[in-house]
């Protein structure tokens, strides 16, 4: 076996100084940790609006119901989902023919979801007026005031 010379020496050590010092700084690293905080917010819708389409002329005590048209407006950019809308006489024109003297019949639509920015129109509900056993002469040429309500 032949023996090492000094040349020999320095080189081994040189390589296994590199090798330790090249594989320190290969695997050397720092850690760290740290925390934070965020916020979200839930958006909101606008109400929907109704607006009665058609007129409703021709009623008198005990004629046949007329049909209420309506249409729903979604605003909004994403759909809404409505229970139904439901129609009311708020009142009349004349002094001495009110509300009580016409009957609505269903909802003025039966609800669903409308698309955002999309109107639905509806014709679920009829008005018709009251044959009462009185006079009804105040309702003659009343104009008879429908109010809408989506829920």
């Amino acid at each position: 076996m032949k023996r090492m010379t000094r040349t020999g020496y320095v080189i081994a050590g040189t390589t296994a100084a590199a090798l330790v010092l090249g594989g320190g700084i290969a695997v050397a690293y720092w850690t760290s940790s740290g925390t934070g905080t965020g916020t979200a917010a839930a958006g909101t819708t606008s109400a929907v609006t109704i607006a009665q389409t058609g007129s409703i002329t021709g009623l008198y005590p005990g004629g046949d119901p007329a049909t209420i048209s309506i249409d729903i407006t979604n605003p909004d950019a994403s759909a809404v989902t409505i229970a139904n809308v439901a129609a009311t006489v708020s009142g009349t024109n004349k002094t001495g023919c009110t509300a009580a003297d016409f009957t609505i019949s269903g909802n003025a639509w039966d609800g669903g979801t409308i698309a955002g920015g999309a109107t639905q129109s509806a014709s679920d509900a009829t008005i018709a007026m009251v044959n009462a056993t009185t006079s009804q002469d105040a309702c003659k040429g009343a104009t008879v005031n429908l109010a809408f309500a989506a829920s």
